[in-house]
C-alpha cells in the first residue's frame, strides 16, 4: 500500500490496495491518515458493490445509520435517481449536522455513476486555516462561540450564506460550540465556522459578528486551503467531517451524477426535520 499526498492543501491517493488483503496495521494505517495528517483518503478504480462500500467505512468507525428508524447504512447523491438527494442544486460551504452535537466523524462518496467533466466536490480544511491565523487574531477567537443552525424547509438551504440571510429564532435545530474548537481524537484546533449554519457569534453585537464571520469566511475558503476532487468512475473517498468542510457548484440536469453516500459517528436524530417542518 502507497500513500501519496493528494495536493498541499489536503487529501493522501491510496494506490496498491486491496481491502480483501489488508493487515490491522493497513487499517490503522489509514485511520491515521485520515484522522491525523491528510484528512481524506482517494482511492481509484475500485468497483465496490454497497455492502463492500459499507464493509470499507466500518473500519474507520461505527456506521451513522440513516432512515426514519435509524436501518438504512447508505443513501445516494443524486440528480438522477428519484431517491436521491440534493439534485442538481449547489451546496455553500458546511461540515454535516455542524448544528447539532455530535456531527459525524467522517463521510465516504463513491462514484457510482459519474462523468469526469461533471461538477466536482471541493474540499477546505479548517485545520491548516486555523493553523494559518495571525496570532492576534487567534488570541480574539479563543473562547469565543458560535451558532450553527438550519431552516431545512428554505429554498436556499443548501445553497445560501447563513449569516447573509435573517437569523433563525431558537425554534429551528441550532448547536453553540467554541469558534476555535478541538478535534475529537487529535485536539487540533478546527475552524467550526461554515457558510451553510453559521448564524452569530455568542456574546458580539450583530455587526461586530457579522465582520468577524465574513472575514473568517475568506481565510478559511482562500485556495491555498481547497482540494476540489474532479470524479472518475469508480472513484471512492472518505474524509474527516471535523477537519474539513466541503461543498459543490451546481450540478446540473444534462450529466448523471450519482455519488453512494456511507457515513461514520453518531446516528443523527433525523426527527429534527420533522419539527423543523411543522414548527414543532
Amino acid at each position: 500500500m502507497q500513500i501519496t499526498p493528494l495536493s498541499p492543501a489536503l487529501g493522501a491517493l491510496i494506490e496498491h490496495f486491496d481491502p480483501g488483503d489488508c493487515s490491522e496495521s493497513d487499517w490503522e494505517c489509514l485511520r491515521k491518515a485520515l484522522f491525523e495528517t491528510h484528512h481524506l483518503l482517494l482511492l481509484r478504480g475500485l468497483a465496490l458493490s454497497d455492502e463492500e462500500h459499507v464493509e470499507f467505512c466500518s473500519h474507520f468507525g461505527p456506521l451513522g445509520m440513516l432512515g426514519n428508524n435509524n436501518t438504512k447504512r447508505f443513501s445516494y447523491i443524486s440528480n438522477v435517481r428519484p431517491d436521491g438527494i440534493l439534485g442538481s442544486i449547489e451546496a455553500s460551504w458546511h461540515f454535516d449536522y455542524a448544528f447539532t452535537e455530535s456531527p459525524l466523524e467522517a463521510i465516504s462518496l463513491f462514484g457510482s455513476d459519474v462523468r469526469e467533466t461533471g461538477a466536482p466536490t471541493l474540499f477546505a480544511n479548517a485545520k491548516r486555516a486555523a493553523a494559518h491565523l495571525p496570532d492576534d487574531l487567534a488570541a480574539r477567537l479563543k473562547g469565543l462561540r458560535l451558532r450553527n443552525a438550519v431552516d431545512v424547509a428554505a429554498p436556499e438551504k443548501e445553497a445560501g450564506v447563513r449569516v447573509r440571510m435573517k437569523r433563525l429564532d431558537e425554534t429551528y435545530p441550532h448547536h453553540v460550540r467554541e469558534l476555535l474548537w478541538p478535534h475529537w481524537k487529535t485536539g487540533d484546533l478546527l475552524l467550526s465556522v461554515n457558510e451553510q449554519q453559521s448564524d452569530a457569534v455568542i456574546g458580539l453585537p450583530e455587526a461586530e459578528g457579522v465582520a468577524l464571520l465574513e472575514d473568517l469566511f475568506t481565510r478559511l475558503y482562500r485556495p491555498e486551503h481547497i482540494y476540489a476532487h474532479h470524479w472518475q468512475p469508480n472513484d471512492l473517498i472518505i474524509w474527516d467531517n471535523h477537519a474539513l468542510h466541503h461543498s459543490r457548484p451546481e450540478v446540473g440536469e444534462s450529466k448523471p451524477r450519482t455519488l453512494r453516500r456511507v457515513s461514520i459517528g453518531k446516528s443523527p436524530d433525523l426527527s429534527i426535520y420533522d419539527r423543523s417542518r411543522t414548527g414543532g
